[in-house]
């Protein structure tokens, strides 16, 4: 897991997540807690994408970041969730648990980041995507 260079985004609201299917990019707009501050996390070259219980206000616990250097026991779950909508990898069809493998080694490889955006309320975000970065 890389060091967390997103802890100006903790307890930033999420305003609205912008997707280009074309340039496969993702743009999450946040207000920095007790600021006006607008923020904007954009993930490139996306590949899968995951938003559960978006509500009007979203406010985010953590983000992780698990990349090459991660153990991969340390992003199963998230990734068999993104994967095949359970946290666990049993009785999941072969499609899915080849998929998750395939998802693995990306992972390992270098070629992809996991990204879990953990929230304190409202939604949880998971992704994989060639990189995250941080811009206002």
């Amino acid at each position: 897991m890389k060091s967390n260079q997103f802890d100006l985004c903790v307890e930033a609201v999420i305003l609205g997540i912008s997707i280009d299917e074309i340039s496969k990019t993702v743009a999450i707009t946040l207000r920095q807690a007790q600021t006006t501050n607008v923020l904007t996390l954009v993930a490139e070259n996306v590949s899968r994408f995951l938003v559960n219980e978006f509500r009007e206000q979203n406010i985010i616990d953590r983000i992780t970041v698990w990349d090459s250097q991660s153990e991969v026991e340390e992003f199963r779950v998230c990734l068999s969730y993104l994967l095949g909508g359970a946290n666990r990898q049993t009785d999941m069809p072969s499609q899915i648990k080849h998929a998750i493998d395939d998802e693995l080694k990306a992972i390992h490889d270098g070629e992809k980041i996991l990204v879990e955006i953990e929230p304190v309320f409202g939604a949880a975000i998971c992704f994989t995507a060639q990189s995250l970065r941080l811009q206002d």
